[in-house]
């Protein structure tokens, strides 16, 4: 059978276990391996079963040669691992190949001015430019992922016990959680909501549909229907507004980084590490902990600087 007899069947399998964003991302990385070998060997693509190991050691050559991320390397080789792991039948066969260990980052954090720019982003002006101001805030003020976040609906929002619900069908892996409402928050989604409701009121007025999700998308014959799980739609809003009006900041702009800097100042406040994680919905408390030993080294490097501008100015340096 040829490659792309298998891919088909691959794909077809993949298509009934996985989401669509993740069968784009494998077919990509396939994609590569195909320019590769075009390039390499300048041949028709090959039976998946007879590729040996020097030929993805060849791959994993070449990748790197074409200056790709080494995190990125190693998801693409893995990814393509898999592929032929299927293809040589993977209950009776297992390739051992050594993949490329990915690079352990530390996690990025907005500085503070970053944040108050975000935060007052957007204006309060229209329903959309109002819906991104309340998705940024959320992010920012619970530590939420994206795919929680957009999922939300007013049932899942207590403004008498500032409280807001994670639900098991939006949260990460099914365990549903209830997080803190700060004031600030509050306050804004209250106002959201009276013109959200007003909006929909004139909606249900004109014969259009309605929703009760606190995000939503508009589609072109006026219907309304809420954000897909990673709310891309948000997502694309606010990068493409900051590609116009700060492309500086477009540049570290990241959905993600809005739960890091949340968890960090939960951490430079000492907050409990159960605590933490509880909030932020950490299910292994060594996840947790990643972001007090980051912290722990800044504030080393804080502490060092201290001391060596004191010893500079007496004339010396510090000595153990």
């Amino acid at each position: 059978m040829m490659w792309e007899n298998w891919k088909d069947k691959f794909f077809l399998k993949m298509d009934a276990a996985r989401d669509p964003e993740t069968l784009r991302t494998y077919k990509k990385r396939l994609k590569l391996f195909e320019n590769f070998w075009k390039e390499e060997n300048k041949t028709p693509l090959p039976d998946p079963q007879v590729l040996t190991e020097e030929d993805l050691l060849r791959f994993l050559v070449w990748m790197r040669r074409k200056g790709y991320d080494q995190n990125y390397i190693s998801r693409t080789y893995g990814d393509v691992v898999r592929f032929l792991e299927f293809c040589r039948n993977p209950n009776t066969y297992y390739m051992k190949l050594n993949t490329p260990k990915r690079v352990k980052k530390l996690h990025k954090y907005y500085k503070d001015e970053e944040l108050e720019k975000l935060l007052n982003l957007f204006s309060e002006n229209d329903i959309i430019s109002f819906q991104n101001k309340v998705y940024i805030w959320i992010l920012a003020y619970t530590g939420m992922r994206s795919a929680e976040a957009g999922g939300l609906t007013w049932e899942d929002i207590d403004f008498d016990s500032e409280e807001i619900s994670i639900r098991e069908d939006v949260a990460k892996q099914g365990i549903a959680r209830t997080v803190m409402m700060p004031k600030e928050l509050k306050e804004i989604l209250q106002r959201y909501k009276e013109v959200y409701d007003k909006y929909m009121e004139y909606r249900k007025v004109m014969g259009e549909n309605t929703l009760n999700s606190l995000f939503f998308k508009r589609k072109k014959n006026g219907v309304i229907e809420p954000l897909d799980k990673r709310a891309r739609t948000i997502y694309n809003r606010i990068y493409k507004y900051l590609e116009k009006h700060d492309p500086e900041l477009q540049k570290s702009f990241g959905l993600h980084k809005f739960r890091h800097t949340y968890i960090r100042q939960w951490v430079k406040a000492r907050a409990r590490i159960e605590a933490v994680a509880r909030q932020v919905g950490h299910h292994d408390l060594e996840t947790t902990r990643k972001y007090y030993a980051e912290y722990d080294l800044d504030f080393v490097r804080d502490e060092y600087k201290k001391v060596k501008e004191k010893t500079k100015n007496k004339g010396g340096e510090a000595s153990g």
